[in-house]
């Protein structure tokens, strides 16, 4: 059954409320935080949270925000002060329309407005959500990537890669996906890319060797490998690639994917710095 509750914690900076069946997630984030930290660790943890089918849209209206019809996230970087407002929405069940979707945008951006003006964070603020365009229903040729997908060199790969699925690349949403699958055999998906920004890069990081926690700018393991680059605002965005398990990864291909979707996606959110592993 729903249930409401509200709860604080790290200074009132963090703030958890669950109203019938969303749960928000309001945060100050310091720049220097990651995912070890307490209270910020705690609200690392419930960003992007909600098993969502789509891949993440930006929510426009020069807003700095995302949704895949499950969750729903605003950034406001402060620009008075070395942090970060987060708003995250998780639904137990997928927003029926994308004007679902987009009555959740704009509560997270209107409760991103009031967290700012509570924590004296001035910040560059949006106008009106425009409609949130359908989730993507079609995977598309490896050969027309025009979006999130962009950049990844596939050409060579046709008896590995066939279809990928990706959503328009604006620059704007603090999270970004990419997925390459096949078709011959159980039409699944093989391969994720992952681009985040703010606090969305944050909740990956630790000093510590923390599992699912990365402790440096960028490396490789068996089944993936990760990149950074510094953005605006100072804090590292963090890209990913990973094997599902269908897959059969090769060190070549984990490294020149991730950089062809590090390189595409750095460059247009204004990021810096790249460094790739290998």
């Amino acid at each position: 059954m729903p249930y409401d509750e509200r709860r604080s914690f790290g200074d009132d900076r963090f703030n958890y409320c669950r109203v019938a069946d969303l749960t928000v997630i309001i945060g100050l984030v310091p720049k220097g935080a990651d995912g070890s930290d307490s209270g910020a660790g705690e609200v690392f943890d419930e960003l992007d949270s909600g098993t969502a089918d789509a891949l993440p849209v930006a929510l426009g209206g020069g807003w700095h925000g995302y949704t895949d019809m499950c969750n729903t996230g605003v950034v406001l970087s402060c620009d008075n002060k070395p942090a970060s407002v987060v708003v995250s929405i998780a639904s137990d069940e997928s927003h029926e329309s994308p004007g679902g979707a987009r009555v959740m945008g704009e509560l997270a951006a209107a409760t991103a407005v009031k967290a700012a003006d509570r924590w004296s964070c001035e910040a560059r603020r949006g106008g009106r959500i425009p409609p949130v365009p359908a989730p993507e229903g079609e995977f598309s040729s490896y050969a027309r990537a025009t979006g999130t997908c962009q950049g990844i060199p596939l050409r060579g790969h046709e008896e590995t890669i066939h279809w990928l699925k990706e959503t328009k690349s604006t620059g704007t949403a603090p999270l970004e996906r990419c997925v390459l699958g096949e078709s011959k055999a159980r039409d699944e998906p093989l391969y994720w890319l992952e681009a985040g920004f703010g606090p969305y890069a944050q909740r990956l990081r630790s000093e510590t060797d923390e599992p699912d926690r990365l402790n440096a700018d960028a490396g490789i393991a068996r089944d993936g490998a990760w990149a950074s680059a510094t953005c605006p605002g100072a804090v590292r965005a963090i890209f990913r690639i990973g094997a599902t398990e269908y897959a059969y990864p090769q060190k070549g291909f984990l490294l020149t994917s991730l950089r062809g979707f590090a390189e595409r996606s750095a460059r247009q959110h204004g990021c810096t710095d790249l460094k790739l592993p290998g």
